[in-house]
């Protein structure tokens, strides 16, 4: 929660101060004008309320209510079905209310107005979904190599015949996870051996989960092997520039990452050396009995 905090105020800051002013001033068009809402507008946005409002009433009485459905053993949230099913759970909140909408406004008529409206949206994806091939290409090749076994198990190593502990081996897991996320997508290769060796070192595994988000987030915003930057390209040439390139998008939010990157660690030192439960009722170490 804390970290949430800071990172609105640290990012929000760079983007204003670093990012913003290194791009192209972007003026909107001075023929555009606010419009009202038309009557048929609002009686979508009200049927949409509406079947919002059914819909989530429908899954409350589905994990609460009768045999409960929807909730995890002994009525437990963390393994239920509810949450297994967010996914498809979240898609047909969506289209229930994409359809309610278009049927009471008007805009939909039969189901070949749905269809038509599906694939106008989906047009304006081509570029990205173009992105996202040669993306795959390259991820798929990059997978077939090992070659992101083969970092993170050397990274591992490393920090493993290190004979050093505490802050400072925390702030070097932190930028070798940073490092190695330019080039990993995938987190349970990197997981699957973090973990058990810093248990082995007496650490908790929700500090290592944290130690290694804090490492691996900031680059998500630069790395190639993400997906979104591409859609992030495609988007700000489609609407802000057609020239825009990779390179300059990626130059442009590095220096988000990399600040970022070095307040957190900052804030988790102070953080450590202050005592503060990174949890509830979790601390840094593993509890005695359990080592």
């Amino acid at each position: 929660m804390a970290s949430t905090l800071l990172c609105a105020v640290v990012i929000g800051f760079v983007c204003e101060k670093v990012a913003e002013p290194r791009f192209p001033k972007c003026e909107g068009s001075a023929d555009e004008k606010a419009e009202d809402i038309t009557p048929e507008q609002k009686k979508g946005l009200n049927a949409t309320g509406i079947a919002a409002l059914v819909y989530i009433a429908v899954l409350l009485v589905g994990f609460f209510a009768f045999s409960r459905p929807l909730a995890g053993e002994n009525g437990a949230f963390v393994g239920s079905p509810l949450l297994k099913g967010l996914i498809p759970i979240l898609f047909v909140l969506f289209s229930i209310c994409g359809l309610a909408y278009g049927y009471a406004s008007g805009s939909f008529k039969n189901t070949t107005d749905v269809n038509k409206a599906m694939s106008k949206q989906m047009a304006g994806m081509g570029s990205y979904v173009l992105f996202c091939f040669f993306c795959g290409q390259f991820q798929a090749l990059f997978n077939w190599t090992k070659l992101g076994t083969m970092l993170t198990i050397a990274g591992a190593d490393f920090l493993e015949n290190v004979d050093f502990t505490g802050i400072p081996m925390c702030v070097v897991f932190i930028l070798i996870s940073a490092f190695i996320n330019i080039f990993v997508s995938s987190d349970s290769a990197k997981w699957a051996i973090f973990v058990p060796m810093f248990m082995l070192l007496g650490y908790h595994p929700a500090f290592t989960q944290l130690c290694y988000r804090l490492g691996d987030s900031p680059e998500n915003c630069f790395t190639p092997m993400s997906p979104y930057i591409w859609m992030i390209l495609s988007v700000a040439q489609t609407k802000y520039g057609s020239n825009l390139k990779i390179g300059t998008i990626v130059a442009n939010i590095i220096p988000i990452a990399a600040i970022l990157q070095v307040i957190w660690i900052i804030f988790l030192v102070i953080w450590v050396i202050a005592g503060i439960l990174i949890g509830s009722g979790t601390g840094v170490y593993l509890p005695a009995s359990v080592l």
